[in-house]
């Protein structure tokens, strides 16, 4: 059998934990969510208030509080900026990858958790999760550090597993609700149904667990109540995650049940085909089986993967990061897929094909966007993007066997293109987020008199400033001089019409910068489509 080198394994893991790192400390966190959970771990340092969650000073129900307790510590040790601020969601990621590696090399052999670690860790969602860090950076591990204990109780009987398990399934549900218990119970539940091992449900052990698990949500569930009576505990418990489905929640979009076949498309890159591949096949022999046990060994992997990925196309509201809470368990298909084609020779030809595919097309697409969309990149961008893309194309061209050309090639194109992407394109993209660049030249004039808000909400502009910056109405400042006030364009007419009189102190590029278009990437229409945020004095 074909095996990874350790050594080379260990040197992918180093460069892309460089990588993410990079990211980590030098691209500014992006609106909306990013920065919006940033302010609110900032505002709960500020005010001391852990049970009850804020945001802008008004009561805020829409997430749990993990991430922002998390993240509050995080700035109190460290004080509040970019790193402090992913630092603990990637400790959480690293410990996912541990969690995947360790039950991938527990369902087959240390070769496939090794690969499905590397697999997971390079794939593109997890590169957007180091730096663009939601709540489902946290739950997306957790909830694979949960699996991976309460499967090695499930076979060993061994409880110490069942508290890690239940710590695990506490963590995912204070991070995100109770999908943080339903992708452990599909995964869990499908392999002990296949197996035909139901006695394993009548253990006395899974009421401690439960119990376990109460135990931790009872400071989120005290201060649920507190804040919002039994209609917080509703929300959190049902109406957030389940009335999606339903229909009882207010959140809905225009997306259709395939959002998430196109979104993996992407997302998992660049091992989306492969997983593909390895998904249809596992359900192609299981049927061809009739579901017989000893055919495949196992469907922990393949059961909570689709099921999840059926019940999440089913909701009314969705996003990109939603789906990469299975991410772990497809990474384990793809892992052991991939071994699949390399031993036996099958389609090496077709998937080495699709990675020349891949290879020039991600590689054309970093220099577009590093090169093409702004210029300037520093010496050391351009050396490190060059030699990543020559690693990439020798051992896609030039060695002849497939683990290189299947395996260490895609790495090292992928790991490569979010080089210049988190070290170029990211970084230079934030400048063009008004919030956030005010923010900083705020938080650097000292003694400053307070900032205010006419008619632009910016998370982050109340983050890297500090404070939150209260919303005003453009009447209610002509009883305000000398306050500084954060505005756009309609802001100032406002004030003109009303004769209130300003010295403009800065002028901010805006552009919402999740919101790519193609006019914005080209450099000769973009000024038609960059808008402009002021920073203003209100005069005596």
């Amino acid at each position: 059998m074909e095996q990874l080198s350790k050594q080379y394994v260990r040197w992918l893991l180093a460069l892309i934990t460089l990588v993410h790192v990079l990211g980590m400390a030098l691209i500014d966190i992006m609106e909306v969510d990013a920065a919006q959970y940033a302010s609110i771990s900032q505002e709960m340092l500020q005010t001391g208030e852990y049970l009850q969650v804020h945001h802008r000073y008004e009561d805020y129900l829409d997430k749990p509080p993990l991430l922002f307790w998390v993240t509050s510590l995080s700035f109190k040790v460290f004080g509040a900026g970019n790193f402090a601020y992913r630092l603990p969601s990637f400790l959480f990621l690293l410990l996912g990858v541990w969690a995947t590696y360790r039950l991938g090399r527990h369902l087959y052999d240390e070769r496939t958790g090794l690969l499905a670690a590397l697999v997971l860790y390079c794939s593109q969602a997890y590169f957007l999760f180091a730096h663009d860090v939601r709540t489902d950076t946290i739950l997306a591990n957790v909830v694979v550090f949960a699996i991976w204990q309460l499967w090695l109780f499930v076979e060993q009987r061994r409880f110490a597993n069942l508290l890690w398990g239940a710590v695990g399934v506490a963590l995912a549900m204070l991070e995100k609700g109770p999908i943080g218990l339903m992708v452990p119970v599909l995964a869990l539940g499908s392999q002990v149904l296949f197996s035909r091992n139901l006695r394993v449900l009548w253990r006395w052990e899974w009421l401690a667990g439960l119990a376990v698990i109460a135990l931790l949500l009872v400071p989120m569930c005290y201060g649920l109540y507190q804040q919002f009576g039994w209609h917080g505990l509703k929300f959190y418990f049902w109406t957030q995650s389940f009335g999606r489905i339903t229909g009882e929640s207010e959140w809905r979009d225009n997306s259709t049940v395939f959002y998430f076949v196109h979104t993996f498309l992407w997302a998992f890159l660049p091992w989306m085909l492969v997983a593909y591949y390895g998904v249809i096949r596992d359900w192609y022999v299981l049927v061809k089986n009739k579901f017989t046990p000893g055919v495949v060994s196992e469907v922990l992997t393949l059961g909570g993967f689709t099921l999840t990925f059926i019940a999440m196309s089913l909701s009314r509201y969705k996003l990109p990061h939603y789906i990469f809470v299975v991410f772990p368990l497809v990474a384990i298909i793809t892992a052991k897929t991939l071994w699949y084609i390399i031993d036996n020779r099958k389609h090496v030809k077709v998937f080495t094909l699709i990675n020349w595919v891949l290879w020039a097309g991600l590689w054309m697409a970093a220099g577009l966007l590093s090169y093409g969309t702004f210029s300037g990149a520093p010496w050391w961008v351009a050396a490190g993007g060059v030699l990543l893309l020559a690693a990439s194309f020798y051992y896609l061209a030039v060695r002849k066997e497939p683990v290189a050309r299947l395996i260490y090639a895609p790495v090292l194109t992928i790991v490569g293109v979010n080089f210049m992407l988190n070290t170029w394109f990211y970084p230079t993209l934030l400048t063009y987020q008004a919030g956030s660049v005010a923010g900083r030249y705020i938080a650097a004039q000292a003694g400053h008199p307070p900032v205010y808000s006419l008619g632009l909400i910016s998370h982050g502009l109340d983050f890297y400033s500090g404070r939150v910056a209260t919303n005003v109405e453009a009447g209610e400042l002509r009883q305000m001089p000398g306050v500084w006030v954060y505005t756009g364009r309609q802001g100032k007419a406002q004030l003109d019409s009303l004769g209130i009189e300003y010295v403009q102190l800065k002028a901010f590029k805006k552009y919402p910068v999740t919101q790519l278009t193609m006019e914005f990437l080209r450099p000769t229409t973009r000024d038609k489509v960059v808008g402009t945020a002021y920073l203003l004095e209100i005069k005596e």
